[in-house]
């Protein structure tokens, strides 16, 4: 019966350290994800900031390709954002499926765990 209680204790203490593990993983790549964003947005920002520059050095020709130019690089920044956007959501997606299935996995072992428990009762 002592084994039986800590055989379930020590099931219970490793359960949790994989919760634990996969919640730090999820803050990992949590983290991770604002840590690209925070990339994509300060170089979309030095983007437009060298787009600025080329607009001051181009003063002298024709202003209309200037602003087809311009509306074209914040169209293509615009596009690459939603993909990245996609990609980080696909990553999260990914890991919350993986997550889960780890839970299923657990409960699947807590039952069947119960179920022997059951068995020699």
């Amino acid at each position: 019966r002592d084994a039986q209680v800590l055989e379930r204790e020590q099931i219970e203490k490793e359960t949790a350290a994989e919760e634990k593990r996969l919640d730090d993983m999820m803050e990992i790549e949590r983290q991770k994800a604002v840590q690209r964003q925070e990339e994509i947005n300060e170089k979309r920002k030095q983007e437009l900031l060298r787009g600025k520059f080329h607009i001051i050095e181009q003063i002298g020709e024709n202003a209309e390709n200037r602003i087809l130019q311009e509306e074209q690089r914040e169209q293509e920044a615009q596009e690459l954002l939603r993909y990245m956007e996609e990609l980080q959501m696909e990553d999260f997606r990914d890991m919350e499926r993986r997550r889960q299935e780890q839970l299923l996995i657990q409960a699947e072992v807590k039952r069947v765990n119960a179920e022997n428990e059951r068995r020699k009762q």
